[in-house]
């Protein structure tokens, strides 16, 4: 069965940087840019690093969605300005934490629901723990943020207008007698 809940706030921060096109300095700003949050910079398209409490989700080649506890978001901030000012990054980066909402899948079911609502294959090896994807999600714009598997845990970020309309959405689809058995890699019907 899949739990479903909505995670408390949490601190937001957009990063939007245009990574240099010669691997010594790309290799410089992002050093520049670990040092300043702790946490490696995710290079590699839709995936994500970090730990349980600090992490850096890739949303596009020059965006990037860092999150920390909200106690954090102000230092995470000014050490981002102190970044961009000594290493002269041309960069920008906005407190976005009170734009989206965290709606957090766990369980058995948890990519089953997820794919009644975006046509996005969950399934391994295609989805793993640190992958993200944004997609539509039952008409709405969101992005899906593997934490785990064994179980499966998800995170959907949805604006934070549109919350409450995702919570139920999922509520609904999770429950036991709307479950949808996928067939998997040699279970097919002959």
């Amino acid at each position: 069965m899949t739990e479903v809940e909505q995670l408390p706030p949490t601190g937001m921060i957009d990063l939007r940087l245009r990574l240099p096109s010669d691997d010594a300095s790309a290799s410089q700003t992002a050093a520049a840019l670990e040092a300043a949050t702790g946490i490696p910079l995710p290079l590699q398209p839709r995936t994500s690093t970090g730990d349980a409490a600090r992490q850096i989700l890739w949303m596009s080649p020059d965006q990037w969605l860092l999150l920390c506890p909200p106690e954090e978001t102000a230092p995470t901030l000014a050490a981002l300005a102190k970044a961009k000012e000594d290493a002269a990054l041309s960069m920008t980066f906005t407190d976005v934490s009170d734009a989206r909402a965290i709606i957090r899948l766990r369980g058995d079911g948890t990519r089953e629901t997820l794919m009644k609502a975006m046509p996005v294959d969950f399934l391994p090896p295609a989805f793993n723990p640190g992958d993200v994807r944004r997609s539509a999600f039952a008409g709405v714009a969101a992005m899906a943020h593997c934490r785990a598997a064994d179980p499966d845990e998800f995170d959907l970020y949805v604006f934070r207008s549109y919350a409450a309309y995702a919570l139920a959405w999922l509520q609904r689809a999770a429950h036991p007698e709307a479950s949808v058995t996928l067939f998997r890699e040699g279970e097919r019907a002959s």
